[in-house]
Order: C-alpha cells, then sequence, then structure tokens
C-alpha cells in the first residue's frame, strides 16, 4: 500500500471529527457509493460532454441553474479558483480597472495579475473586538464607482471565512446603475437559498456572476464547484470561451456526480437540513454560557450561522492554543487557527454527537481558562497599503531578496498571506509598511505560518525596491 492511502485510511479509521471541509464530513452513512474506479470514465457514448453538453450533463446544469435561480449554470470540477478566472476573465478586457474587496481570496488576485488588471481596493471596516472584517458596504462601492467610473467590474467576498454576510442586493443596485456587472464569490455559500434559516443566495439578488464552492458545505468531493450567471451585464459566449480555457478537458464524473448528489440532497432532505440547523441552534445556547471562550452572535451582523467562531481574547489562551488543544486531547479538528480564534465548518452531514463532543470539550476547557484583559493584539485585520504598481507590472520588476523586517518603505514582488483563507496581506506591487510588518511577526510569534513567500521561513521578502527607485 502506498504511503498516502496508508496514512488517509490510517486518519479515516481514527475518532478524529471533522469541523472543517469538505462538507460531506467522511460520513459514509450519509454518502454512499461503491468502488470508485467502477464509476470512474471519461467522455464515452451516453454520458454526455461537459465542453459540448447537449444530454445529461446539460440536464443537470439547467437543474441546478433552476435550484439557484439562475439564468444558467455551470459544474466546475477545478475548484471555485477556476470559476473566478473564468468570470474575470469574461467581464473585462486587457487592463481594464476594477474595483474589488481587498479581503477577496488570493484566486482573484491571480485574475488581476493575468489579465494585466488595474485593482482598485474597497476596505471593509473591522468587527471591533473580534478581530474579523466586517461587511463590504453599499456607499463605499458608490464612492469607489464615482471616483473610477471607468472601472469595468465590481468583485467582492459574501460570506467571507467567518461567515460575515454584505448587503449583495444594495451593492448590485448601485453597480447596476454604472451598467457593470457584480461577481460574488460565494464560494462558502453554496448552501444559502435552501433553507430560510439561512441567508439567500447572491444570484437571486441580482449578481451577475456568483461562484460556489460545493465541497465547502455541501457533501461533495473536494475541488468541485459551481458558476452561476445573469446575463444582463456578462456575454455568456465570452463565459463559455474562458470555461473550456480554464477547465481540464478530460473532466471527471466522479467530481460532477457528487455535484448533483449534493444539490439533489440540499433541496430535497428538508430532514437532514432541519436537524443540522436544530444542531446549530443547540449549540449556540450551550456556547452563549461559556464564561471566557466567545462564540460570535452579534445581532448587528448578518452571518451564516453554519460557520462557528470561537474567541479566546482577553484570555491567557491564543487561538493556536485553543485549536492544538481541540485536536491533541479532545480530536476534534477545526477548519482553521489565528491569533485569538478558530472556526470550525459545519454542514448538514454532521452529526449531533459532532456538536455534543465540541461543546463538551470547549466546557471543560473553559473551566481551564483565565480571564486576562487587555491580551488581544490590536492591529488592523487589513492594514491599508499604497499600491505603486499593479501586480503584473511588478512581476515583470527585477527583484531581490531582502530581510522582511528591513524591508519597510520597499515595493514587494511577492504575496504573503495566511492560508487559509488565502487572503493576502501584501500583494505585489504595494509598499510595505511598518503596520504588515507588525501583523506577520506577530502572526509567526503566535505560531502561524505565512504562505506565498519565496522564503518559506517568512524571514526575507523578495521586493523590488523603494517608490523613488522602483
Amino acid at each position: 500500500m502506498t504511503r498516502l492511502k496508508q496514512k488517509l485510511q490510517n486518519y479515516s479509521m481514527s475518532d478524529y471529527y471533522p469541523f472543517h471541509m469538505p462538507g460531506h464530513k467522511r460520513n459514509t452513512s450519509l454518502m454512499k457509493m461503491g468502488n470508485p474506479y467502477a464509476l470512474d470514465i471519461t467522455e464515452i457514448d451516453g454520458f454526455d460532454n461537459l465542453h459540448m453538453a447537449n444530454g445529461i450533463l446539460k440536464q443537470m446544469m439547467e437543474e441546478i441553474a433552476s435550484d439557484y435561480g439562475a439564468r444558467k449554470s455551470y459544474l466546475l470540477i477545478n475548484g471555485s479558483t477556476s470559476g473566478i478566472l473564468i468570470g474575470m476573465a469574461a467581464a473585462t478586457n486587457h487592463r481594464d480597472k476594477v474595483i474589488m474587496a481587498r479581503n477577496c481570496h488570493r484566486a482573484v488576485y491571480h485574475g488581476v495579475y493575468l489579465n494585466e488588471l488595474r485593482p482598485v481596493y474597497l476596505y471593509p471596516q473591522e468587527i471591533k473586538n473580534w478581530g474579523i472584517s466586517a461587511p463590504i458596504l453599499a456607499e463605499d462601492v458608490d464612492k469607489a464607482l464615482d471616483e473610477n467610473p471607468d472601472a469595468k467590474m465590481v468583485i467582492i467576498t459574501s460570506p467571507t471565512y467567518e461567515g460575515i454576510v454584505s448587503d449583495v442586493g444594495a451593492i448590485a443596485k448601485v453597480v447596476h446603475q454604472r451598467k457593470i456587472p457584480l461577481m460574488v464569490d460565494e464560494a462558502h455559500g453554496a448552501h444559502f437559498g435552501f433553507y430560510s434559516y439561512f441567508p439567500q443566495n447572491s444570484i437571486t439578488l441580482d449578481a451577475d456572476i456568483v461562484i460556489h464552492s460545493v465541497h465547502k458545505t455541501l457533501p461533495a468531493f473536494t475541488q468541485t464547484a459551481l458558476f452561476h450567471i445573469n446575463d444582463k451585464f456578462v456575454d455568456i459566449k465570452r463565459v463559455e470561451q474562458f470555461f473550456s480555457m480554464y477547465q481540464s478537458s478530460s473532466p471527471s464524473y466522479l467530481l460532477m456526480m457528487g455535484i448533483e448528489e449534493s444539490v439533489n440532497l440540499i433541496k430535497t432532505r428538508v430532514d437532514l437540513m432541519e436537524q443540522w440547523c436544530r444542531n446549530l441552534t443547540w449549540f449556540s445556547e450551550r456556547a452563549n454560557k461559556l464564561s471566557h471562550i466567545r462564540a460570535f452572535n452579534d445581532a448587528k451582523f448578518l452571518k451564516d450561522p453554519s460557520k462557528i467562531i470561537l474567541s479566546v481574547r482577553n484570555t491567557n489562551m491564543t487561538g493556536v492554543q485553543l485549536y492544538d488543544r481541540l485536536r491533541e486531547k479532545y480530536h476534534l479538528q477545526m477548519e482553521a487557527e489565528y491569533v485569538d480564534y478558530v472556526i470550525a465548518m459545519t454542514s448538514m452531514a454532521d452529526t449531533s454527537e459532532g456538536f455534543e463532543r465540541l461543546i463538551d470539550a470547549l466546557e471543560e476547557l473553559d473551566k481551564e481558562i483565565i480571564h486576562k484583559e487587555g491580551s488581544g493584539e490590536n492591529y488592523p485585520v487589513l492594514p491599508k497599503l499604497e499600491q505603486e504598481l499593479i501586480p503584473y507590472d511588478a512581476d515583470k520588476r527585477t527583484g531581490f531578496l531582502c530581510d522582511l523586517n528591513k524591508s519597510e518603505g520597499l515595493i514587494s514582488k511577492e504575496m504573503a498571506f495566511l492560508y487559509p483563507p488565502g487572503i493576502p496581506l501584501i500583494v505585489p506591487g504595494e509598499v510595505i509598511s511598518k503596520d504588515v510588518l507588525t501583523i506577520i511577526n506577530c502572526y509567526k510569534r503566535k505560531g502561524l505560518s505565512i504562505k506565498g513567500l519565496s522564503d518559506y521561513e517568512a524571514n526575507a521578502i523578495v521586493v523590488i525596491g523603494g517608490k523613488e527607485n522602483g
């Protein structure tokens, strides 16, 4: 047996419970299938071709479009990343200007690079005492469009990785006044719109392009996603042109089957949806009684309740320590760890026993934690950096490796981010500031790993030079 197969099999037989994606949660009693090798085929007669769909796959996509309220929907087997790249390429031309939320996933920045786009950033406010980004405001989008009337597209992320939802309907209205498209990276909201407990999906709120990662919150295989479109401000022919470029020419029928199975489950198994919502409500009521560990429930913000944020700010424990304790002692694998909070992802495939294990562990840990006022780090979630060059132009300049702590005032040639969620702290072409260096050093001290730099230890960064000689 190969090493990876052995490791995967050993893990699958352990008692580790997954509060992380993919949304099937390895729940084999819910998601049943035979030997996958018996089902794995290529484009043979009778099974349609994703790139020229006119049979079973065409019917599947039409049904999914109807389920989500889209003009058209497409299966993505290269993940949401491919959908983001398709949407950006279809809606813009070379060197166009785009308005985009600064807390977009790095895939959006890759789209900016590939099309040599000129980004104008929307910075979300911060939710105080939590260290997470607030929604993008429609008035900020309106202002940015007034200041940049030549912008060709607006791109936001909703919900965010923490589940914070923007007012997409209001944003779509101000964007459409300029007769340009709104693209929403709704990767973490594939379950939206199927049950009143959760927010509406963005395609029904008049967004023009919406991307869903089916594997994040639905019980689908990793790497599966959906691309939805309303064709008012987007050319469907261009979408399909780039669809054939960014998707594999040999799409997996197993992955496409998983998408169909997941969407069918969420629209037909009302019992599973009700159980999921009951579990979330029950967990929230228990978590609200904790003394030191806080579960996010601020009613001022629209939030996806399926995302559980557990903060230990103002205690003697860090988010990294909470993450490690839950994993090592209780065999509960969280989705992500940060300076003073962790994220647990849930789905319709979660069990009541899983929720009970988590709350029991938290109640036990809560008794060990000591209040420590002022222990939280006070820095902006996304420090505002000056953009000296667009990412493409920065990449084409000659760079040199510089000690990270000596890089203040220099122009970065590299991207730096935490993964997950893959939101850049530094983007190529930005001037490195003291604030962002403080944040990165804080993350490193707390045991978080900075990704994206050629120096894997994040002690050095490739830079171009200062503003005067960049």
